[in-house]
């Protein structure tokens, strides 16, 4: 059983004619869209799909700041480069039904 119940793409590759009919049918799941929310900026750009993996790495990299702020903060899980490359691969296999 999956933990998702949807697909959200985003990045430039989000633009490509017909993207989210393939992911719905290969993944078999609903698939839309994804979009920054709360996110203020003095740049329009937030919304162009382009921008979203950027955003998020922001994001992402905000709360972390936050977390090692407040002593949270852990990476200790990844013992190296290639325990996340390998880590990563194997997520992304998971998402192939």
């Amino acid at each position: 059983d999956r933990p998702w119940n949807a697909i959200y793409l985003c990045g430039g590759g989000s633009k490509l004619p017909g993207i989210i009919d393939l992911a719905k049918r290969r993944l078999r799941l609903p698939a839309m869209l994804g979009r920054a929310q709360n996110v203020l900026s003095a740049v329009d750009k937030t919304q162009d799909l382009s921008y979203m993996t950027s955003i998020g790495l922001i994001v992402w990299g905000e709360q972390m700041l936050r977390q090692k702020r407040s002593g949270k903060f852990s990476i200790s899980r990844f013992k190296s480069v290639v325990d996340v490359t390998d880590k990563m691969r194997k997520w992304f296999k998971s998402l192939i039904p």
